[in-house]
């Protein structure tokens, strides 16, 4: 068993492709739909999900909004990991020395924390050649050619 968890791809996933997985049909859906994948993501990265969340749908009353917070719970709970903040401190400040953005700076720091073979994003700041050195920063449609699917 353990030989097999040491073959199965680990997977970080930002926010953006979360949210395309969750609320559209695609790419991004087929992978948070992947049972031989083991899926990461962060504390920053649901929490960013959320307020998106709550900003698009609120709009449209509580209970709109409740259910797709839901929504978004029930995909992640899937997930085999999301790396809190605590795990990841440590990295911000090298992270933010490749990625301006602060909040896309944590994201990369708990990306590196767990070494994932891919880091699925939809976010050009991630796909500067130095962040590519350290990171397999990928498309969705990428990291589902290069998994035969």
């Amino acid at each position: 068993m353990e030989e097999d968890q040491r073959l199965r791809k680990r997977v970080f996933i930002d926010t953006n492709i979360i949210l395309s997985g969750v609320f559209f049909s695609g790419n991004e859906s087929k992978v948070l739909s992947l049972m031989d994948i083991d899926l990461f993501t962060s504390d920053l990265a649901i929490e960013e999900a959320k307020e998106v969340i709550r900003r698009k749908y609120g709009a449209f009353g509580n209970e709109s909004c409740k259910i797709a917070l839901e929504e978004l719970e029930n995909a992640v709970m899937d997930f085999a990991g999301i790396i809190q903040k605590k795990y990841y401190s440590d990295k911000i400040h090298a992270a933010k020395k490749l990625i301006d953005k602060e909040k896309d700076s944590k994201i990369l720091a708990a990306a590196l924390t767990i070494n994932p073979d891919y880091f699925i994003t939809g976010d050009s700041d991630f796909f500067k050649p130095e962040v590519k050195k350290l990171i397999n920063v990928c498309k969705t449609k990428d990291v589902l050619r290069e998994l035969g699917l």
